[in-house]
Formats: structure tokens, sequence, C-alpha cells
């Protein structure tokens, strides 16, 4: 479970978040939002690897030009306040 601060009412929420602004590794220190995930699975996508990455219940995806994580590997993730949005589920 991931937490959040609302104003809105109690109950299941989504978050919505662009590949792009996940941060990995290093990168995420300086992220307002920081958790520990595994990934899951990685696909070369060109220049780009798209990482899914497993985070307890919830999974995520993020795009890194990093191609070194390899799958069941633990990665510290992280992205700013400003890069989501929370929905009602």
């Amino acid at each position: 479970m991931i937490a959040f601060a609302s104003s809105g009412a109690d109950g299941k929420v989504e978050v919505g978040l662009r590949p792009e602004r996940v941060q990995l590794g290093a990168a995420a220190a300086g992220c307002a939002h920081r958790f520990t995930a595994q990934v899951a699975d990685r696909m070369f996508l060109g220049a780009q690897v798209q990482y899914r990455l497993a985070l307890g219940e919830c999974h995520l995806v993020a795009h890194s030009a990093d191609a070194g994580l390899a799958p069941g590997q633990d990665v510290e993730v992280g992205w700013n306040a400003a890069d989501h949005w929370v929905v009602e589920a």
C-alpha cells in the first residue's frame, strides 16, 4: 500500500504516473516519494529500457537509458509530487 496526503474522501485510489518520470537508483534520492521496488521484468526498446517494477501489490513501469538492472533485483524508485495524479478507483 502506498499512502498519499489528500483532502479527498477515504477509499481506494489509482495513481497515474508517466514511465519517464520515475527515477531509479541514486536518481531517486531527491524525490518526494521514494520506495524500494523489485524489478519484475525488463524490455529493451532501442535507446531506452522499460522496467516493470513490483512495489508490494502495486506495479509500475519506468523507462530508463540504464540497462543495468536485472529481474529480481531490488532498486530504489521515486518521483516528485507534481509528476503523479490520483483518481478514485
